[in-house]
């Protein structure tokens, strides 16, 4: 045998050692998990498996995401089903009582490991995804004391002042000729100012100058972060380093994080120049109503860190769901007459004809009863958070089912909301699915645009009281009808982006009311 053949034998002879090796060494490793997730696997094969796999739903991209989750959710009949991405269980619910069960609990308080990628950005240690169970109540009430109605109550002149831009705003930018105007931009200014003004105390006067820094970053930080959940390689810092998103998500966190800082720093100095103010009028009636949250995380002494998350977890989450949720209302009144008859009827009734333009009251807005329902109905169909989810962090029996220690579940709003058995014909724009008595026959977390049990939404009345601050304004001065570019419902897009965003716009016709009249 020659010296290269004898080479050449060695080198395979080397190789293979190391291919047995290497392969030994991943069974070994797989034999290991197997081992370690052994109750995992046996008490998920009891579970019903969904049809298909979870992956490819997971892959599709952003706006086949929820309508896959949902094809699932009816092949089951919208039970119990349970599904795998590499070790990983996941267990959808759809059925209310055992939704209560998972809200309810501390066993699932904390919040999925999918979550991490949204602490490991902006969100940090904010509310919205906290873990720690007696941090998150000190915090809570904290928000809960900035967000009482005589507080909000005094936002509504804010509210309107925005209102009466935005209302301004459309009509500059709808088409002269078809009258089509894409909202959901100009809504989105609106809203971001509102917050901006009611949690930072801080005009971005965003409806002017058309956009903020706040508004151009958070849109880059959304991207990424939905890029890191929809694949799923991506949830480790580590696997994200290689992503093509890494590099954006940093500088637009770093310009997020140091914007807020500034805003914290200026408002501590504001704060002390009127320290004596402050602690002689602290109790008083007006000191506490004109607090926003960054005044009360400070006068609560927080720290920096913990007064920046907090506040960016409220402006994200505050932002989003308000801005969808009154585009997507104003969509809806225009493909649906009768219903956006009702509310101006409603409102010519709140108002009188000799001062149909003055800004709401807090009563006016408390007798919007049946705006209210169209906006509870509106958050049905388009659930502006669709999918909420918990890790189980102690076994626990759910229904038929014990479910595992370390299994993320999964409860998806968007498809809850479109069970027959609880809304009956659930594609139909129905307000009165929202009729007081309707309500009190149908299950409590049948109804989940606003989260449910421990982590309920802070904010719930002072959302629909600015919704209907909003959209009471615009009504009252337009009347809007389908757009050519979407002239049937079925026609708007909607994707999951952390929140339900918007493929290519939301279109409407804007017509104002003496016109139309």
């Amino acid at each position: 045998m020659s010296i290269n053949q004898k080479s050449i034998t060695i080198i395979a002879s080397n190789f293979g050692n190391t291919y047995v090796l290497f392969l030994t060494l991943v069974l070994l490793i797989a034999s290991i998990k197997i081992f370690k997730n052994r109750r995992k696997i046996i008490l998920g094969s009891k579970i019903p498996s969904l049809k298909g796999s979870l992956l490819k739903v997971f892959i599709q991209g952003p706006e086949h995401f929820l309508p896959g989750i949902l094809k699932i959710a009816k092949q089951r009949n919208f039970q119990t089903t349970k599904g795998w991405i590499l070790d990983h269980l996941y267990v959808n619910v759809c059925d209310p009582d055992e939704i209560e069960q998972i809200l309810t609990k501390q066993e699932t308080f904390k919040k999925a490991r999918e979550y991490k990628s949204l602490k490991d950005s902006v969100f940090g240690e904010g509310l919205f995804v906290m873990n720690n169970l007696e941090q998150w109540k000190t915090v809570r009430k904290v928000a809960f004391e900035a967000l009482k109605i005589s507080i909000f109550k005094s936002f509504i002149p804010i509210f309107y002042e925005e209102a009466i831009i935005l209302s301004k705003k459309l009509l500059e930018k709808r088409s002269v000729e078809s009258h089509d105007c894409e909202i959901s931009v100009l809504v989105s200014f609106a809203v971001l100012d509102i917050f901006g003004r009611t949690t930072l105390g801080e005009n971005f006067n965003s409806q002017s100058k058309s956009g903020h820094i706040f508004f151009k970053n958070a849109e880059i930080l959304k991207k990424a972060l939905i890029h890191r959940i929809l694949n799923p390689w991506f949830s480790s810092s580590l696997t994200f380093c290689i992503s093509p998103w890494k590099k954006k998500h940093d500088e637009s966190m770093r310009i997020l994080q140091n914007y807020t800082d500034n805003l914290i720093l200026k408002k501590k100095i504001q704060m002390n120049r009127n320290l004596n103010r402050f602690e002689e009028e602290e109790n008083s009636v007006e000191a506490q109503i004109h607090s926003t949250l960054i005044e009360v995380l400070v006068k609560k002494n927080f720290q920096n860190k913990e007064i920046r998350d907090n506040c960016i977890n409220a402006m994200f989450a505050g932002h989003d769901t308000t801005n969808t949720t009154i585009s997507c209302a104003i969509f809806m009144l225009a493909h649906n007459q009768d219903a956006q008859k009702q509310v101006f009827e409603e409102l010519t009734a709140i108002f009188s004809s000799e001062n149909s333009d003055r800004q709401p009251t807090y009563e006016d807005l408390n007798k919007m009863e049946y705006l209210e329902r169209v906006i509870k109905e509106t958050l049905r169909l388009f659930p502006p958070l669709p999918v909420l989810g918990r890790k189980v962090s102690k076994e626990i029996k759910l229904g038929n089912y014990l479910i595992p220690k370390g299994t993320t579940i999964t409860v998806f709003p968007y498809v809850v909301h479109s069970n027959p058995k609880l809304y009956p014909d659930p594609e139909k724009f129905n307000p009165d699915n929202f009729l007081p008595e309707v309500c009190l026959k149908r299950h409590p977390y049948a109804f989940l645009s606003f989260g449910g049990g421990l982590r309920v939404c802070a904010g719930l009345k002072y959302s629909i009281i600015n919704m209907k601050t909003v959209l009471s304004t615009l009504i009252r001065s337009y009347h809007f009808s389908p757009s050519d570019k979407c002239p049937n419902p079925e026609n708007l897009r909607t994707m999951f982006s952390m929140n339900l965003a918007f493929v290519d716009g939301c279109y409407v016709k804007i017509q104002t009311r003496e016109k139309y009249n």
